[in-house]
């Protein structure tokens, strides 16, 4: 008996050299039934006619829309997906073969589940030395996201809200969601550049059951033009949670003032270092600030806040 249907959706701009080997590995998943909805955002370099060649596997479906960014296409897939689950993968990452199949089961186990994720392994590629084959473990100078000891404590018991919220142990290629979530929590917030996929996650744990499979089940490239090495998170991070913060207040709440403040404290601070290597001291004072008001009893805030008025 067939599965339920799962939709993937892949957002892509100008990245014809790379998204083969992503719908390669998606279309060698062993789970099925999969429509696989590739989100071509305004793409200049062939992309779409890339894409357009696997249109005849039949599970691949091609939407082209003049360029709005990740979110938006991210969104748009939303969108248009028929499935009960939707997975997202970039279009320079691969799935290894059990990665939809763990993750449907995984979430098919309870009904307060409403989002699974399993294991990332970071590899630095090129479309010229790609490596195929199943990964179990971190070799040759990857890193692997969450180490083994770790991986299989999580998987013994649903991730709460506070580990996640604490730790960042999902990126946008590894999860699952039961598509009725979004009409609770939203889709991305389109205010939220970088950091838009924790963002999601922090609102999805804050009403849902979330859960790990221990299993490597994605390999994130790591190049030159990943959103992660062209732009600075110091900023990005800060308005991240303060969005949260102010503009979904039940969130914060459900993670817990003292835990969400001590990481908030601690971005203020990492930018305000950012602002002083930057010469911007008045900025750096105002977030030293910041960092000591939320965390008043930190000591180091409280130096730096004080030689930086001093200087």
């Amino acid at each position: 008996m067939a599965g339920s249907l799962v939709s993937v959706i892949i957002p892509t701009y100008n990245n014809a050299g790379l998204i083969p080997y992503t719908l390669d590995s998606i279309l060698g998943q062993s789970y099925s039934p999969l429509e696989i909805i590739v989100v071509n955002d305004g793409s200049t370099d062939g992309t779409a006619e890339v894409v357009q060649g696997y249109v005849s596997h039949g599970s691949v479906r091609l939407h082209t829309q003049p360029n709005q960014g990740d979110i938006a296409a991210r969104n748009k897939g939303i969108e248009l997906a028929r499935g009960d689950y939707i997975a997202f993968i970039d279009s320079d990452d691969l799935w290894n073969r059990e990665h939809v199949r763990l993750l449907v089961e995984e979430t098919e186990r309870s009904p307060e589940t409403g989002m699974a994720f399993d294991n990332v392994i970071y590899f630095a590629g090129s479309d010229a030395s790609e490596r195929q084959g199943e990964v179990v473990a971190a070799d040759g100078g990857e890193k692997i996201m969450v180490d083994p000891s770790r991986a299989k404590r999580m998987a013994a018991a649903p991730v709460s809200l506070q580990e996640i919220y604490t730790d960042n142990l999902i990126t946008t290629s590894a999860f699952m969601v039961r598509k009725e979530v979004f009409a609770r929590v939203g889709v991305f917030d389109k205010e939220i550049y970088l950091m838009n996929d924790l963002h999601l996650f922090y609102r999805i744990g804050a009403y849902y059951t979330m859960r790990f499979v221990d299993y490597v089940g994605v390999r994130k490239r790591i190049h030159p033009k990943s959103l992660s090495m062209v732009n600075s998170h110091y900023e990005y991070g800060v308005y991240c949670l303060e969005n949260i913060r102010e503009r979904y207040p039940e969130v914060y709440q459900r993670i817990g003032r003292r835990i969400f403040d001590k990481k908030l404290g601690s971005k203020y601070y990492r930018l305000g270092r950012h602002y002083e290597r930057l010469g911007e001291r008045e900025k750096a004072k105002d977030m030293y600030k910041k960092a000591l008001l939320t965390r008043r009893l930190n000591l180091r805030y409280y130096w730096e806040y004080a030689r930086a008025s001093w200087s």
